[in-house]
């Protein structure tokens, strides 16, 4: 099975491109596969195996550098066994003779994979097509001259469509569709000269959008949301590049804000501020550089203060209090460098001393 994963879609774009094949529109070359790939699905139908049976009488072999194959042909078809199994089979001079097809073969006699050849350089026309060993289709691609120019699909297990795009000159252009197997849209990403240009969604089988974010000649540049599948926001940041550069804040499942960032360069800076479900501050911090700096507050889900602590560079630095709900202190205690140090003091909640430790370099005595 499959695993996707990503984020994010927009609107088809219009881009302008310069096509590899010289026709003047796109039904021009449509009608140009067209006759190749009318020639291509008769192949298809052929059971090469009968078809071989059929022929062997009046096969003449073909001298061969290989010690491992055998090549039989007559003026129509070139067979091609490897250790005695049918390995390839070449239909001759289609279309006026410019063109040759050619059928990759399974153990099993089913075709894994047929194309259409220029006769001079071997370059690809037409719809590749490919198959699974009982049958079913994988994937086909529209080429012209050896560059994919056109329609490229890939399907599921089940034969079931999985991905389709369209290519240009041999890069991917417009929208790309990625589907579950039911059908429905799973992703749409809009791609000029191969990269993401434009939104990238995400979506939930319920059709709901489930991530959303904004590219540029393939960076992300923007707001990248994320939603849960009933449609309420779970993240939103901003990004450039693979770097969060704005405002991040992050939601409860019901919607409610759960947190709140700044970043520069992939870096957190200035206020962070973390809240419970019903709005009141959880956690109050400062950040510099990405480590936290000055006064951490930790509340009570009342709003009442729980802990204070300060913080130099990241580490802890200083006096920690603890209090009860009530507001007497619960827990004294002093930190050096991100290590507890000298006494560790505990109070009842009338604010009786009831224990004291003692810690040095981090190790209580």
């Amino acid at each position: 099975m499959r695993k996707i994963f990503i984020i994010i879609f927009l609107m088809l774009s219009i881009f302008t491109v310069i096509n590899a094949h010289p026709f003047k529109t796109e039904k021009e070359l449509q009608d140009f596969y067209a006759k190749i790939d009318k020639e291509v699905d008769k192949e298809l139908k052929k059971d090469y195996l009968k078809l071989f049976e059929q022929r062997k009488a009046n096969l003449k072999e073909k001298a061969s550098n290989n010690d491992t194959k055998k090549m039989l042909e007559d003026n129509e078809y070139l067979f091609v066994f490897k250790n005695g199994k049918l390995e390839k089979v070449f239909k001759k001079d289609i279309l006026d003779g410019k063109f040759i097809i050619l059928s990759y073969i399974y153990e099993n006699g089913k075709k894994e994979k047929i194309v259409c050849l220029n006769k001079e350089n071997s370059h690809y026309y037409g719809t590749v097509k490919g198959f699974g060993e009982d049958g079913t289709p994988l994937y086909s691609g529209q080429f012209y001259d050896g560059k994919m120019e056109g329609i490229y699909k890939e399907f599921y297990e089940s034969g079931k469509i999985f991905k389709e795009i369209n290519f240009i000159n041999d890069k991917e252009n417009g929208q790309e569709k990625i589907y579950y197997e039911d059908g429905k849209i799973l992703r749409i990403v809009n791609l000029k000269n191969g990269k993401e240009n434009g939104d990238v969604i995400d979506y939930y089988p319920n059709g709901r959008i489930k991530n959303k974010a904004h590219f540029i000649d393939g960076e992300l540049n923007g707001e990248v949301i994320s939603y849960s599948e009933n449609g309420n926001i779970i993240e939103k940041v901003f990004m450039k590049g693979k770097l969060l550069n704005g405002d991040a804040f992050a939601y409860y499942p019901s919607g409610k804000l759960r947190e709140k960032d700044f970043f520069k360069n992939g870096k957190r800076e200035g206020e962070s501020i973390i809240y419970y479900e019903n709005g009141n501050v959880k956690q109050k911090s400062l950040f510099k550089n990405d480590k936290r700096e000055g006064d951490l507050f930790i509340y009570y889900p009342s709003g009442k203060l729980h802990q204070t602590e300060k913080f130099i560079n990241g580490k802890a630095e200083g006096e920690v209090i603890e209090y009860y709900e009530s507001g007497v202190i619960k827990e004294k205690a002093y930190f050096i460098n991100d290590k507890q140090e000298k006494e560790h003091f505990f109070y009842d909640e009338k604010g009786n001393l009831t224990k004291t430790d003692i810690y040095k370099n981090g190790i209580k005595q």
